[in-house]
């Protein structure tokens, strides 16, 4: 059997669409809190995809910083230049990365939903199911657009009206658009 005279390309992999993120935490005594954070729409995937690395960011700073400092000690280098190094480092990657996100993050819609279990309070977990579906018809027009690139008109009309919904319940956000609280 011989090779065919022009290889079979692979597949383009699909673009992910990058519409913002739905964070859960729980904390002490029953408390949970879940953010939906929705990119503006007609943000570049660019800036959206800095967002997403921004908000990824710290934890992994975080846990190449701990790192690098037992390799600078086990290498022999003085305690004070094995914590600076690091440090500083990452705060230059940091502050970097906060720079270039500012403008996205400023103009994303953000729903912040916090509950605490021992004092139930029914709109409470209304807005916790709210921000649940609203991120899962989010993922399933974005699912859609990348199975069928052709809907990508129903995708952009999802994402506007969950961002125009999302902003609607902010509760820190002015009639002008502005943010008054983060």
């Amino acid at each position: 059997m011989t090779a065919p005279a022009h290889p079979t390309a692979l597949p383009a992999s699909r673009p992910r669409r990058r519409w913002g993120r739905i964070t859960h935490t729980g904390g002490r005594y029953g408390s949970s809190e879940t953010q939906l954070v929705v990119y503006p729409p007609g943000s570049s995937g660019v800036d959206r995809f800095r967002a997403d690395v921004e908000h990824a960011s710290q934890p992994v700073v975080t846990g190449i910083g701990i790192v690098s400092v037992v390799v600078l000690l086990g290498l022999g280098v003085p305690a004070g230049p094995a914590l600076l190094i690091p440090l500083a480092l990452a705060a230059a990657v940091c502050i970097v990365l906060r720079m270039r996100t500012a403008d996205i993050r400023r103009r994303s819609a953000v729903l912040l939903a916090c509950r605490l279990e021992l004092c139930p309070r029914p709109e409470d977990a209304a807005l916790h199911s709210r921000a649940e579906e609203l991120a899962e018809r989010l993922g399933e027009a974005a699912r859609a657009c990348v199975d069928d690139p052709s809907r990508s008109d129903v995708y952009d009309r999802v994402w506007r009206d969950v961002f125009a919904e999302v902003r609607a319940l902010d509760p820190h956000r002015d009639a002008s658009g502005a943010h008054g609280g983060r």
